[in-house]
């Protein structure tokens, strides 16, 4: 079923840009895409019961005029009869209080601000300027053709440490917590394959650093030992990304080559090792098991990965 932005959400997006004329529109979003339905199927960036995409993301971009700490603001003061609520920069406000208080998503919002519209025709299909952006006459929406554009992904928990799955050309896989990282690296190429793994939060055995390496465009993930042996061997350690611990669910490691897969669904590594993976063991715990790690449609794509890899 085709999905379409909401015209007072178009009308955001259209009014800022032709305020600003430099401004970034890199984290602006309407019409979700994949990655984006199947990591938060319950958005308001996807069609409600007016027959819209009734959720706009605009590029915070002060540098160039679009402060969206100073238009969410103008949204709150104004009352806008179309908002729902209203996300920026670790704060939010929602009718009908229209008081800020905080917000502790995985998401910060710092580089874009999230509106939600109501669900009403009429909300959805008002056009009027948006308070702070411009003010005098309605402005139209642009045409439909630019109705699809790409969104971040907002991790629907806060307890777990939410590790997405995507896939390169050459058969890297890249294991991300960040929603804007998986924005960056799909626009780049990278398949994005779903959930990998959640780590706990919460877990106190999760008490050792998740190294994450790249060397010539494949990832690795490891305990501090094997990232120093790595290190001396010429791949870049950029950083920890997790705290892990052996308790709890297993995350299981596998190579094909100079690539590695990590999964917690013993299904998904039979299908693996079926298709040429070599089972290195278990790689870490990731703290209390929950059982939408991992699901079958990742476990069937991975049939066809040793043909990928060699193409």
């Amino acid at each position: 079923m085709a999905k379409t932005a909401a015209p007072s959400a178009r009308a955001m997006l259209s009014q800022a840009s032709r305020a600003w004329p430099a401004r970034r529109t890199s984290a602006d979003g309407i019409v979700p895409s994949a990655a984006h339905t199947a990591a938060n199927p319950t958005s308001d960036h996807e069609p409600g019961a007016a027959g819209y995409c009734h959720a706009v993301d605009l590029t915070h971009d002060p540098g160039h005029g679009c402060d969206c700490g100073r238009i969410s603001e103008a949204l709150r003061a104004a009352r806008d009869e179309r908002v729902k609520y209203v996300i920026f920069n670790r704060r939010m406000f929602s009718r009908p209080e229209w008081t800020w208080r905080a917000y502790s998503g995985t998401s910060p919002h710092t580089e874009h601000m999230h509106v939600s519209i109501l669900d009403t025709r009429t909300a959805c299909e008002d056009v009027h300027p948006w308070p702070g952006i411009i003010g005098s006459a309605p402005v139209p929406s642009p045409a439909e053709e630019d109705d699809v554009v790409i969104t971040l992904i907002t991790p629907p928990i806060e307890t777990w440490h939410r590790f997405w799955r995507l896939r390169s050309a050459q058969g890297d896989y890249l294991y991300t917590p960040h929603p804007a990282e998986v924005q960056s690296v799909v626009n780049a190429g990278y398949v994005y394959e779903g959930i990998g793994f959640d780590v706990s939060l919460t877990d106190p055995s999760n008490i050792n650093d998740l190294y994450r390496l790249v060397k010539s465009g494949w990832h690795h993930y490891c305990l501090k030992a094997e990232a120093d042996s790595l290190k001396a061997q010429g791949w870049t350690v950029e950083g920890a990304v997790a705290k892990v611990g052996s308790g709890g669910r297993q995350v299981v490691r596998l190579s094909f080559g100079p690539a590695h897969l990590f999964t917690a669904s013993e299904a998904e590594v039979a299908s693996a090792m079926s298709s040429g993976w070599k089972r290195e063991g278990v790689a870490f715990g990731c703290g209390v098991a929950v059982e939408h790690i991992c699901d079958a449609t990742a476990a069937a794509k991975l049939k066809a990965i040793d043909t990928i890899i060699h193409t």
